[in-house]
């Protein structure tokens, strides 16, 4: 009968220990999702102004491309030597 209760112990104790690991498994896994859960939203912030700002200076590109032709054109025009091959 000692044998029986000998093997029950040492059931308990590796069920124990097992379950041990298990709950320092959990909590780290926890713990490193909060981590990176938290860095994520850094980087989704870090990437959402870089998007903006990204918008903000294509916006200026063509506003500044709209403006050149026009320019361009009205240079073109008051040339010397665009009224001399025009006539």
């Amino acid at each position: 009968m000692k044998t029986e209760t000998d093997s029950e112990w040492r059931r308990e104790i590796a069920a124990s220990i097992l379950m041990a690991v298990a709950t320092v498994a959990t909590t780290w896994c926890a713990y490193q999702a909060t981590v990176w859960g938290g860095i994520q939203t850094f980087r989704i912030t870090e990437a959402s102004a870089a998007g903006r700002e990204g918008a903000s200076l294509w916006l200026k590109a063509q506003q500044e491309r709209a403006l050149d032709a026009p320019i361009f054109m009205a240079e073109r025009r008051n040339h010397p030597l665009a009224r001399t091959y025009s006539s």
